[in-house]
């Protein structure tokens, strides 16, 4: 099948990097841009680490071929020597991602933009694909509890082990997005929001202005991907959040959840039958994905699936 529409794909690092690798096999270069979230970089031992965008960077060069080494020993010598010297104990990266963090600090450090630096590494991956960050500027997420502590995004997630229970998720108001970005989201046709977590992978990514609102004007279709399968989630804590903040523990409370964004759903079989009474066009099929052809045919099924909305508005 020839794609002759442009595809925005939103995703985080976990089931959203899975369908990124799914759709860059069946969708040219030219017509998929993927947006990747930042809201949980974070400083450590002076570098930048950005988790979600090297995550995809990883799963995008593994379905294209190219897979990376994840090897850990230098990790784990830093990481006890940074120990042994009173330093932060909770932080876990692979030998490669410790190369990425010093090469992206050094240049930012040197006045590129994470936009520029996120392009050099697909180059080196051989990625041809466009990844794009949601912001150049810096967006934490952070966690505010329900005993009143007030954590970072990698302390709450990394450090505490996503224990602790959510009042509320703080994302900033003031974060602008970049020019590139904005160039692709003007010339979309579809928008697809990947099965990442929708409070911590796909709200800061929302909430970056003015993403969200263009994403309501300009493209013609939006569909969702769950991240969750009969009341779990696949990976992280989706399904826990969903619980503290007292929305239904299942695909319902995600569809509510995107309700005002959406003209279409993906979701898994296992829940076929939950979503009849909500008005809006589903699609159901297995969501779950094993390996690289699960990717492929999740991502071509959602596409589909947003095509055939695409040509009923019309």
């Amino acid at each position: 099948m020839t794609v002759d529409k442009n595809i925005i794909l939103l995703a985080g690092g976990a089931g959203g990097a899975k369908l990124a690798a799914g759709l860059v096999q069946i969708v040219p270069p030219e017509r998929l841009t993927i947006i990747g979230n930042t809201g949980d970089d974070y400083g450590y031992c002076g570098l930048t680490f950005s988790h979600d965008l090297d995550h995809l960077v990883f799963k995008l060069a593994d379905a294209l071929g190219s897979t990376p080494d994840f090897a850990t020993a230098v990790g784990k010598a830093i990481q006890t020597l940074v120990q042994a010297t009173g330093g932060p104990s909770w932080s876990e990266a692979t030998d490669l991602e410790w190369g990425m963090s010093l090469t992206r600090t050094a240049m930012l450090q040197e006045g590129k933009s994470l936009t520029e630096v996120t392009r050099h590494f697909c180059e080196l991956f051989g990625i041809s694909h466009t990844l794009l960050p949601m912001s150049d500027q810096p967006s934490p997420t952070q966690i505010k509890t329900k005993e009143g502590e007030t954590l970072s995004f990698p302390e709450w997630f990394v450090q505490r082990n996503w224990e602790p229970e959510v009042e509320e998720i703080i994302l900033p108001q003031s974060t602008r997005t970049s020019a590139p970005l904005m160039q692709a989201l003007n010339q979309a046709d579809i928008v697809i929001i990947g099965p990442s977590n929708p409070f911590v992978s796909i709200s800061p990514i929302l909430e970056v202005y003015p993403i969200k609102p263009t994403i309501m004007d300009i493209p013609e279709v939006v569909v969702a991907v769950t991240p969750i399968i009969a009341g779990k989630a696949v990976k992280g804590p989706a399904a826990k959040l969903l619980k503290d903040l007292r929305l239904p523990r299942s695909v319902a409370g995600v569809l509510g959840y995107y309700s005002d964004l959406l003209d279409g759903f993906v979701y898994d079989t296992k829940d076929d039958g939950l979503l009849d009474d909500f008005g809006v066009p589903t699609l159901t099929t297995d969501t779950y994905m094993k390996d690289t052809a699960d990717m492929a045919r999740l991502a071509q099924e959602t596409l589909d699936f947003a095509l055939s909305l695409l040509e009923k508005g019309n």
